[in-house]
């Protein structure tokens, strides 16, 4: 038995607590844009704390980005993949309605697509990924 299992009781519950910290920091970038600056769109603010977590949790979701794309790791997470999905999704129509942006539910797909894919191109070169003019340009279509 490896150090994991002195932590762990076996390799599902070591994916769980790796999917359940990254449920953790995405609801704790939605709080930080609750309690961003209120002259910014709250779209725009989702996506500034959403990266502002990213990069202080930056080793953590090099990791989960690794390891939760395959199959059985879907497997294991099966229908609370699809709870935590939705909640994010809805969480984002909602500050879209807000906005006043023209069918929410697309934009929101379209939103969370786009935030899930500069945070894996960030991980994979944070010394030569543009992030923060990326997150600008980003919020700017939010504005």
């Amino acid at each position: 038995q490896g150090l994991l299992y002195s932590h762990f009781a076996s390799k599902d519950d070591l994916l769980r607590a790796i999917f359940q910290q990254s449920v953790q920091n995405v609801f704790e970038s939605f709080a930080l844009a609750e309690e961003g600056d209120p002259s910014r769109s709250l779209v725009a603010r989702i996506i500034v704390a959403a990266f502002a977590v990213l990069r202080a949790n930056r080793d953590f979701w090099r990791l989960s980005y690794g390891v939760r794309m395959q199959q059985p790791v879907l497997a294991v997470l099966g229908p609370e993949l699809s709870d935590w999905t939705a909640s994010i999704r809805t969480t984002m129509e909602r500050a879209l309605r807000q906005s006043g942006v023209a069918r929410p539910e697309i934009e929101a797909a379209i939103l969370f697509a786009t935030i899930d894919g500069v945070a894996q191109h960030y991980v994979l070169d944070p010394e030569h990924y543009p992030l923060d003019a990326v997150v600008e340009a980003l919020t700017l279509r939010y504005a």
